[in-house]
């Protein structure tokens, strides 16, 4: 983990997004419920397959969701 995390480490649980340029980039489950939450965007269905779907799942079901699987 980067110096961002060390920075950010208290901001609690992180996902990692793949960017285009096939760099990581750490996403805290904060940032993305303030990014839910200020673009109005709102997620009826949202499935999640990876190894910790049910951590992840559980992030949007916080940022707002209404239905989350996770597998």
């Amino acid at each position: 983990m980067g110096v961002s995390y060390m920075v950010n480490r208290d901001d609690g649980d992180y996902l990692l997004f793949e960017q285009a340029s096939a760099e990581g980039e750490l996403v805290a489950k904060k940032q993305l419920k303030t990014f839910i939450q200020k673009n109005k965007a709102e997620f009826d269905f949202v499935f999640v397959a990876a190894c910790t779907s049910e951590l992840i799942g559980k992030i949007f079901k916080e940022a707002g969701a209404k239905h989350v699987i996770s597998v």
